[in-house]
């Protein structure tokens, strides 16, 4: 299977119009995506489609991950959330299916967005969610959930997350840090506070 990249024969034209216009301009421009990315993001899909085939999702799901990161499709993605899907990673899987619907509708390719709605809808009532509760709130507080920095406007809010242990950071200028594991399940809503 190919993947679907739009532009693909045109890339080494567009990056030569790219480079121009920079030089015009005398300012640098982002790089598209270079013809080993390419190569590499190509490889990389075919053989996570060949392990998708084999039922090998945890080994699958991390090359489709490197392919879109390469070189983003809407196919390698559609594949991505597919194979979270099989590996348990549900949110993961609702989050990409839920981009690729949004980039298919942008497209006006209403056949692969009803595809994608439709699998994006058939997890949403799987999904485990995360709620932290904040109950102090310093000015300079940060909330961490797995290295990540959580935004105050999520505080509150049931998230989806993908089931297993999440670790959970809070850092406050003058007050000691702290720190809390939290396990959340497919289908349930876990909190912490």
């Amino acid at each position: 299977m190919t993947r679907s990249r739009s532009a693909f024969a045109l890339a080494p034209a567009l990056a030569l119009a790219a480079a121009a216009v920079a030089i015009v301009a005398g300012t640098a421009r982002p790089a598209l995506a270079g013809g080993d990315d390419v190569a590499t993001a190509q490889v990389l899909f075919d053989d996570g489609k060949r392990l998708m085939t084999q039922g090998h999702w945890s080994d699958a799901c991390p090359k489709l991950a490197e392919s879109q990161r390469l070189a983003p499709a809407i196919g390698t993605e559609f594949n991505l959330a597919d194979c979270w899907e099989h590996a348990g990673r549900l949110a993961s899987a609702w989050a990409a299916f839920l981009d690729v619907v949004d980039q298919t509708h942008k497209r006006g390719e209403a056949p692969r967005e009803a595809a994608a709605r439709a699998r994006a809808d058939a997890i949403a009532p799987r999904l485990g969610k995360l709620i932290l509760l904040v109950p102090t709130r310093a000015p300079d507080l940060e909330i961490r959930r797995d290295g990540d920095l959580v935004q105050p406007e999520v505080w509150g809010v049931a998230v989806p997350i993908d089931a297993g242990d999440h670790r959970i950071e809070a850092r406050a200028a003058g007050r000691t840090p702290w720190s809390s594991t939290v396990r959340t399940k497919d289908g349930a809503t876990a909190s912490l506070s």
